[in-house]
């Protein structure tokens, strides 16, 4: 699905997305990734969410953002209870949806000008 934002922020937004692959700003990314301001990180996360463990939230808390949306592939995944102590203890909101709804709920929090991370997985096909 093809999306179009116009914004003011200096924060990628995501221009389209399908299965395997999600393009932002002017790259297209085909793995997991995490957007925080205008910086993209390819390493933070596990090669799929059920990986997912207290540390990386905890790293993710650590990004400085006030809400942190999880995109968890072409299903809604829920993060177990305990994963999001780090979260909590910041004050992070937490959002686990598919990754089409985050990808969405991204583009209207950036234009916005929201203080927001994301967290994506691909979607199958």
């Amino acid at each position: 699905m093809k999306l179009d934002f116009d914004s003011d922020t200096s924060a990628p937004l995501i221009r389209s997305y399908g299965a395997g692959v999600i393009a932002v700003g002017d790259r297209t990314l085909d793995r997991p990734f995490v957007i925080v301001g205008s910086s993209i990180d390819l390493e933070i996360l596990p090669a799929r969410p059920a990986d997912l463990t207290a540390e990386h939230l905890r790293r993710l808390a650590d990004l400085g953002a006030d809400i942190l949306i999880i995109g968890t592939g072409s299903r809604q995944m829920f993060l177990r209870a305990e994963l999001t102590v780090p979260l909590l203890e910041k004050g992070i909101g937490l959002e686990a949806m598919d990754t089409a709804a985050a990808c969405r709920c991204y583009n209207v929090l950036v234009a916005e000008n929201r203080a927001v991370a994301a967290a994506f997985y691909m979607m199958d096909s």
